[in-house]
């Protein structure tokens, strides 16, 4: 009817039906099956397939969206992989499948991604979802030069589990520390700082409800954790990073859920000084950051 091909991009945009919504329940190739009267997809790991396209949904990294198409349409899979540093692969890893190496039954990294290959709908569905991803420009995102190296973009989207993943927090064996806003990176002397704007009482407990807003675009209100004194060790750190080399990122987001699937982090970027800090458990803390959040967030964070 609107004469042209029916890939997952033009029927969005034909339809303005929500990307997310539409994969709730279904894959993309699902639907197609379904709309055409063919035989539904038979992936071998459908179920997880689903939840991983709703998430690549939401990422905005233009390396990583690389890499997944690389690897979606790669004859040679082996070729493809040995492009991808052994950090790339579990960044990947984590995106695709979000457990531990032992939760899908794989030792490495490559049996990982060769396992989610082998599901050839999903893996069509894969380019597709990744063509659409590529066609939003919510924020220019760009490489970041930081005291040590890390492959993350500024402003880009990413998942707690890539964020530790990509900081060495997590290995195909252990996921990291969960359900936590503070990440101590200490062989890097990184702490993550991961916000959430809009706290829901369902989400969050009343410990767990810092008070985390923009002033402005460079300056962030936030709270440290609960039990967390400014002549603590930790506090001591944030008070006193630049004397002391460390460094602090900032990872925010509006919201913990779009929808039905977990919001992903905005990544923005180091701060660059301490503003003011009072009191303790917890320490209410004003950060200058380096680079200014992008307008929309700052608008949308405010609002609320």
């Amino acid at each position: 009817d609107h004469g042209c091909k029916p890939t997952f991009t033009n029927f969005i945009r034909a339809t303005g039906l929500s990307p997310l919504e539409l994969l709730k329940n279904k894959t993309w190739s699902e639907w197609r099956a379904l709309a055409t009267h063919a035989p539904l997809p038979s992936d071998p790991d459908i179920d997880a397939c689903r939840q991983t396209l709703r998430r690549v949904l939401l990422r905005t990294d233009p390396r990583t969206l690389d890499q997944l198409a690389n690897l979606a349409e790669a004859d040679d899979v082996d070729h493809a992989l040995a492009t991808l540093s052994e950090q790339e692969s579990l960044r990947l890893h984590y995106l695709l499948w979000a457990k531990k190496g032992a939760d899908i039954e794989v030792a490495t990294t490559a049996e990982s991604l060769r396992k989610w290959l082998r599901n050839q709908a999903s893996r069509q569905d894969l380019l597709e979802i990744v063509a659409w991803c590529r066609s939003q420009h919510a924020f220019p995102t760009t490489p970041i030069v930081l005291p040590f190296p890390c492959p993350l973009h500024l402003h880009a989207a990413y998942g707690s589990a890539e964020i530790k993943a990509a900081l060495g927090l997590a290995t195909l064996e252990k996921s990291g520390s969960t359900g936590v806003g503070v990440l101590h990176a200490e062989p890097l002397k990184c702490y993550v700082h991961l916000v959430t704007f809009r706290k829901s009482d369902q989400d969050f407990s009343p410990t767990t409800q810092y008070r985390d807003y923009p002033i402005s675009r460079t300056n962030l209100h936030w709270e440290s954790q609960s039990t967390t004194t400014q002549i603590s060790p930790t506090g001591q750190n944030y008070l006193h990073f630049r004397e002391r080399g460390y460094t602090i990122l900032i990872f925010a987001r509006l919201e913990k859920r779009i929808g039905d699937e977990t919001a992903p982090f905005l990544f923005l970027g180091p701060t660059k000084a301490v503003i003011s800090a009072e009191g303790d458990r917890p320490i209410a803390m004003i950060w200058e950051l380096e680079h200014p959040m992008p307008a929309a967030l700052f608008e949308e964070a405010r609002a609320s």
